[in-house]
């Protein structure tokens, strides 16, 4: 369980990059549904993997 959490950590970090890097390409555009998309699947995988590698299997 520890380690799907880390697993769901570092996707959370890949999804942040590339969330970045979309951004940074034009700054000043509204944000798209792709991007509030990846925003949430972003949080909801980082809120997951913390909770998974810190509680474990005590869920």
């Amino acid at each position: 369980m520890r380690l799907a959490g880390l697993a769901l950590l570092g996707s959370a970090w890949m999804e942040g990059g590339l969330l970045q890097s979309i951004v940074a390409a034009n700054p000043s555009a509204e944000a798209s549904i792709q991007q509030i998309l990846l925003a949430a699947l972003m949080f909801m995988s980082a809120s997951g993997g913390m909770l998974l590698a810190i509680v474990g299997a005590g869920l």
